[in-house]
Parts: C-alpha cells; structure tokens; sequence
C-alpha cells in the first residue's frame, strides 16, 4: 500500500492514480482535463492494440475439436478390452487421436436381504472408462 502525497489517501502498490484526487503516480502530479483524455486515449489504444494481436493470435493458431466415448467396464469389474478396442480404432479411422483417458466410478448398487434377523448385503460399483479425443480442424500457420 502507498499513500497519496496530495491527499494522503491510501492506495494500493500497483494503483497509477489516486481515487480521490486524481493525483497521477507516473505523472508525480494532478493531471490536467487535456492529458486525462489524452491518458485515456492511450490506454483505450494499447488495449485495442492487445485485443487485436490477440485475435489474429488466435486466427493463426490451430483449431481442434473434440469429442468423449465412454466405455463401461464388465459386469466382473474387469475391462471390456474388445470394446475399448473398438472405440480406439473406430475414432482413429476418423482422423481422431486419443487425448485423455479418465476412469470413473459411477454409482452404486445396494441390496440387502433379512431373513429371520440376520441381515446380508452387497455394494458394488460400475467403473467407466472416459476417452477424449481431439482431432485438427484447421492448421492456422502452422506448417506440418
């Protein structure tokens, strides 16, 4: 925190003109209405400018999409490998590549069975495998 030498409000460090008085930390002074505008007129300017490097940033760049497959696992709990095999080679002849793989366990099954006082359940829980994937829609500038 700073404080102002105008009129000892206090500011914070990164602030470049006090709240109160106007008094301009850069300028060590209160500036006049001609150079109010003109500072805000600069700061209109470079934030234009930065928006404007920002887009053509981003037009230059490449562009990707992406989609998700789930694939639940056997009633055993074990993987379903012939249908995750299927999946990775069904997307990768579209052009897909795989991105991220997630497991995830989902929901729970409860039962419970009473006979005469004595009581027995089961839980049990289904896990999914979650694959992401990603594919180039658009190279921008870049040169493959």
């Amino acid at each position: 925190m700073k404080t102002c030498p105008k009129c000892k409000e206090l500011v914070g460090d990164n602030v470049e003109s006090c709240f109160n008085c106007n008094y301009n930390f850069i300028l060590k002074r209160v500036p006049s209405y001609e150079e109010t505008i003109e500072l805000k007129e600069n700061v209109a300017a470079t934030k234009k400018k930065r928006e404007e490097e920002r887009e053509e940033l981003i037009k230059s760049a490449p562009h990707y999409e992406y989609t998700v497959a789930r694939v639940l696992d056997n009633r055993n709990g074990s993987t379903n490998q012939e249908k995750l095999q299927s999946v990775l080679t069904e997307y990768a002849m579209e052009g897909w590549k795989l991105h991220s793989v997630i497991t995830n366990e989902i929901g729970k099954n409860i039962s419970a069975v009473s006979i005469g006082g004595i009581t027995g359940g089961t839980n049990a829980t289904v896990d999914e495998i979650i694959l992401i994937f990603e594919r180039m829609v658009s190279k921008g500038n870049l040169k493959i």
